[in-house]
């Protein structure tokens, strides 16, 4: 129904019934309205200046005064665009708030905690959302001891990588910010030609990347995330393409033990060409 529309576009019953009683009747005086729709008398007035406000009615200062509905596609087009400015205006003025508040934030002093280690698990559809925080998260440099099924590794259809600690949408954004990434994968078939066509849907970003592998399997898949956090990953011993589980772990002398094994397993990694 069109009273029900016109409610959900942020009207009230009072607007509804008096906007609708002047499209149909064109021109109209507060007092007709009033008696009409029954609209208390000490509502009217307040109505139709609201809906004068908004841009559905003209008004004509007579005594007394008159209203007439402006042409509906001229008068909805106009409160489409009021309502989009004061969303507008809305969505700045949060946007402002949040700057500040972080600048707020920032000022404040983090006490060295006393447990140094901590940790989250995903599993299941938590995963996803953990890839995409793992490199929302990371500033600087992510290095990624990467499984591969021997298979397609990319998926077309979904726009993702099929593997243990990436995500292809959420690590361009990551690349894009001047972020380095480090890939170690297993030699696998069809791996290098998988990595090359990888590099070339990144296009510019790729400068960021670079991908060695070599001919033994990981004992285990890790990621370290700018030396204070560890991603280890869990794959399915029976549908390798699968992950079961990651964990992410905030430890720096963790993270610094793991980025000197895979600082050792880079060194003698094989380039791609």
């Amino acid at each position: 129904m069109l009273e029900n529309k016109l409610i959900s576009l942020g009207l009230n019953k009072y607007e509804v019934d008096s906007y609708i009683h002047i499209l149909k009747h064109g021109i109209c005086e507060a007092s007709n309205v009033h008696k009409e729709t029954d609209i208390p008398y000490g509502k009217i007035y307040e109505t139709l200046n609201s809906l004068v406000t908004k841009g559905l009615l003209e008004v004509q200062n007579s005594r007394p005064k008159k209203y007439m509905a402006k042409k509906p596609s001229i008068a909805l087009n106009g409160f489409y665009a009021e309502k989009k400015r004061q969303l507008d205006e809305e969505l700045e003025n949060t946007r402002k708030l949040i700057v500040n508040i972080g600048e707020e934030i920032d000022k404040i002093r983090v006490q060295e905690p006393a447990g140094k280690t901590f940790w989250k698990t995903a599993m299941g559809a938590e995963i996803p959302e953990m890839i995409r925080a793992n490199f929302e998260e990371v500033e600087h440099e992510k290095s990624i001891l990467l499984h591969l099924p021997k298979k397609q590794i990319l998926d077309s259809k979904s726009d993702r990588v099929n593997e243990c600690d990436i995500s292809l949408p959420s690590m361009l954004q990551a690349l894009e910010r001047g972020v380095r990434l480090r890939i170690i994968s297993i030699k696998e078939e069809g791996m290098i030609e998988a990595a090359e066509g990888l590099l070339q849907m990144m296009g510019d970003p790729a400068e960021n990347v670079e991908i060695r592998y070599q001919d033994e399997p990981f004992t285990t898949c890790f990621a370290v995330i700018d030396n204070d956090r560890v991603v280890i990953s869990i794959i399915d011993p029976v549908e390798q393409k699968n992950l079961l589980s990651m964990t992410k772990i905030w430890d720096q002398r963790l993270a610094a033990r793991l980025q000197g094994e895979f600082e050792q397993m880079w060194n003698s990694a094989k380039k791609l060409h």
